[in-house]
């Protein structure tokens, strides 16, 4: 799992497992980018947990909602997570 964060220095380094998993297991919203029937982009901010065990991110939403019915049509999907303090950080 590479993830990268940019420290006051503004230099881009990969957090370690530990941050990683920190990073994971905080508070904040994932984005979550499928491409509904017309090939068009549908992004939009869903909950997440991160399952450290399994190294798995479960997305919440609604089994009727368009996301899934856009995934289930094309399972291919894009996702982001990241942080607007400082120090900035996204996967």
């Amino acid at each position: 799992m590479i993830i990268k964060g940019i420290g006051a220095s503004d230099v881009a380094r990969a957090m370690n497992e530990q941050e990683a998993v920190n990073f994971l297991q905080s508070k904040l919203n994932l984005q979550l980018a499928t491409i509904d029937e017309s090939g068009d982009p549908n992004i939009q901010p869903v909950w997440f947990d991160y399952e450290k065990d399994s190294e798995k991110l479960y997305v919440m939403t609604s089994k009727m909602s368009n996301k899934v019915r856009n995934i289930r049509s094309k399972p291919n999907v894009y996702f982001s997570i990241d942080d607007e303090n400082l120090p900035y950080m996204g996967s």
